[in-house]
């Protein structure tokens, strides 16, 4: 009878550990672009930045950043804090900045996020200017 115990005891055990190793496997921590667009505008040095995001991963996103490098190497981006981006859900923005930006040429358009565990995801594309 104490055997039987032990065992039982023992496989609850197992498959609770189990059980939480395959909960933590199944998180996945994904952003995809969905549409992003660069355009150099007639003046100045001015471009029009815009990018819609999803997040097609299984957890939330608290935050998202997306943004790009322009011909001076400066750092533009969108940063979004408290996002509460769930799964299946989009994100978008855009908006007129100061950059230096060159129609087709191609730039590097960088997204990350951070997720309601800590989680981070980031990617990169590359994408040409229009204008």
């Amino acid at each position: 009878m104490l055997l039987m115990a032990v065992a039982i005891a023992g496989g609850m055990a197992v498959w609770q550990s189990m059980n939480s190793q395959a909960q933590i496997i199944s998180k996945v921590s994904k952003l995809d672009m969905v549409d992003v667009s660069l355009v150099k505008l007639q003046v100045g040095d001015k471009a029009f930045f815009s990018v819609t995001l999803k997040n097609s991963g299984t957890t939330d996103f608290d935050s998202v950043e997306a943004g790009f490098w322009d011909n001076n190497n400066k750092y533009i981006s969108f940063v979004k804090n408290s996002v509460n981006l769930l799964p299946g859900q989009q994100w978008s923005e855009d908006n007129t900045f100061d950059a230096s930006v060159t129609a087709n040429q191609k730039y590097t358009v960088k997204i990350s996020g951070t997720t309601s565990d800590g989680s981070r995801f980031s990617m990169a594309k590359t994408v040409s200017a229009m204008g």
